[in-house]
């Protein structure tokens, strides 16, 4: 949970960026400042120039979660899918008591999208605007793109970068979309995807922690029209290691025209309007004393450390919440022990300030963030940036936890 990474931010601002019925992302601007020289050039009203996407990339640390990027390998204990991946097998160089205590709130962490071959099959104008103002794609990816401090131009750049030079795509497919969504059935299409919208059948409730990686990775068609390049959908669908080398889609022995029929339903089946889900109610806190240590067993050592660790503990690396990382400044938040949380966090000007004072929504600035996750989650982007980062909300009941805690005055 990144939350030093985002405390003392601007004030509030609110849109919805919720899918809607055409399988968009309406925009939803997040209120992070851009880069020093963005914002220099916007000032002075000079011409900027050409922003470095690759240097962009190193900036914000993609290659941290993403293989595919083209940027030098990441160390296996900086990357954090590799890390959880060999926490998983067992191969991480740990005591195997520890190692048996961080597998499970880790398994189901451990696989993110490569971002090799990515200009072929995704338009970059999407990209780009998904990487400034993300959404969950993925309806079975535990991680999710994170929301960065970033500027909409920089994410251009970067999404201009990982296309590269793709070469031109073939023709929009014109099959039949009744063969198409037979197809799409007799495959079993939706053992791995969501298609939210299309009249097509959930996919079974799965095990997070047992969730195999083409299901974990799998996007919700619902966004196929507006995100991918239509003349490389059948190729994708006829031999997806063609188009992306490394692509977690298998191969479903279809003939072209097949190819044809049922990339013409992934891009054209009609959509009904999907509404996003409300924020989730807020509980009353509890009449039961809270202290530290539970508080600690279910949240803050279960998830929060993982950006905000102590860096003795963590072989260095106090993670983007603590030192720095992701494009974010260093703010100095250890979540790891109480003593550390009782410390606070350094603001904007360099100042401490307690994790309990209150955020400009008046609420404690913990709570605050932990609740703003929750808005953005039902398609709402502002300030303070929702944690945990890059995952989804903390369960109502953990929120609760905490917002008790805190009540009783965080108690020891």
């Amino acid at each position: 949970m990144l939350v030093a990474a985002v405390l003392g931010g601007s004030g509030a601002c609110s849109s919805d960026h919720a899918p809607n019925a055409a399988g968009s992302a309406a925009s939803a601007r997040p209120s992070a400042a851009p880069s020093e020289a963005a914002s220099s050039a916007a000032t002075s009203g000079l011409q900027a120039a050409p922003l470095d996407g690759a240097a962009l990339l190193a900036r914000f640390q993609c290659a941290r979660c993403h293989d595919g990027t083209g940027e030098a390998a990441v160390a296996p204990e900086k990357h954090c899918a590799k890390c959880h991946e060999a926490i998983g097998d067992g191969t991480f160089k740990a005591p195997a008591d520890a190692l048996a205590d961080w597998k499970p709130h880790v398994m189901h962490l451990r696989f993110v999208p490569s971002l090799s071959g990515v200009g072929r099959l995704v338009k970059t104008e999407w990209a780009a605007r998904y990487i400034a103002e993300p959404f969950d794609l993925r309806p079975d990816c535990h991680p999710q793109m994170p929301r960065l401090a970033i500027a909409p131009e920089e994410a251009e750049a970067i999404a201009a970068h990982l296309a590269g030079s793709a070469a031109a795509a073939g023709p929009a497919p014109s099959g039949s979309l009744t063969r198409g969504r037979q197809l799409f059935e007799q495959k079993t299409c939706s053992t791995c995807h969501v298609y939210s919208g299309a009249g097509t059948p959930p996919p079974l409730a799965m095990d997070p922690l047992k969730t195999p990686r083409d299901r974990a990775l799998a996007p919700d068609l619902r966004f196929a029209r507006e995100r991918l390049v239509p003349g490389n959908v059948a190729a994708y669908l006829l031999d997806p290691k063609s188009v992306k080398p490394d692509a977690a889609m298998p191969k479903l022995q279809l003939s072209a025209e097949e190819a044809s029929d049922l990339a013409t339903f992934v891009l054209q089946a009609p959509l009904a309007d999907v509404r996003p889900a409300d924020a989730p109610r807020r509980l009353p806190v509890l009449e039961r004393a809270v202290g530290y240590d539970e508080v600690a067993s279910r949240v803050l050592h279960k998830i929060c450390w993982h950006c905000h660790s102590q860096p003795d503990y963590a072989r260095g690396d106090g993670g983007p919440g603590n030192t720095g990382g992701f494009g974010f400044t260093a703010r100095r938040l250890d979540l790891s022990s109480y003593e550390s949380i009782a410390s606070g966090y350094v603001d904007l000007r360099g100042e401490r300030r307690s994790l309990f004072s209150k955020a400009p929504d008046g609420e404690p600035m913990l709570l605050s963030v932990l609740l703003a996750r929750q808005r953005e989650a039902a398609g709402v982007a502002g300030e303070p940036r929702g944690m945990p980062l890059g995952l989804p909300p903390l369960p109502p009941e953990d929120i609760q936890l905490i917002e008790t805690w805190i009540s009783q005055g965080h108690p020891r």
